[in-house]
């Protein structure tokens, strides 16, 4: 059953943030790991979090320089959620005059990233 409603959340933010021309896409293992581990309270955060990342934000990838990862995930870009600890790691990439952001990991907050 709650693969069902982490599939309802992918279909949801899509919905919503499409009339701002923003597809988020979610890799196999945050839908499958990742957002498995997280109750209904803190997956409306989580969706919360990532719609007020992008809604009328035109350029999500043109942000504060906290924003960005270290090391390996140089390219990549956090949002944090501070009172959960937890961080949503994505990709943003512009395709004509749509905003593909690729979350690849969803999950407690490492110092390290």
């Amino acid at each position: 059953m709650k693969g069902v409603i982490i599939l309802d959340i992918s279909v949801m933010i899509n919905n919503y943030l499409k009339k701002y021309n923003v597809e988020v896409i979610f890799s196999d293992f945050v839908l499958n790991d990742d957002l498995q581990q997280f109750d209904r309270g803190q997956l409306e955060d989580i969706v919360a979090a990532i719609i007020k990342r992008f809604e009328n934000n035109g350029n999500p990838h043109v942000i504060s320089g906290n924003w960005r990862l270290k090391q390996g995930l140089r390219n990549y870009l956090k949002i944090r959620l501070l009172s959960q600890m937890i961080r949503i790691v994505y990709k943003v990439e512009e395709r004509n005059e749509l905003t593909v952001a690729t979350i690849i990991a969803i999950g407690p907050k490492h110092n390290d990233l």
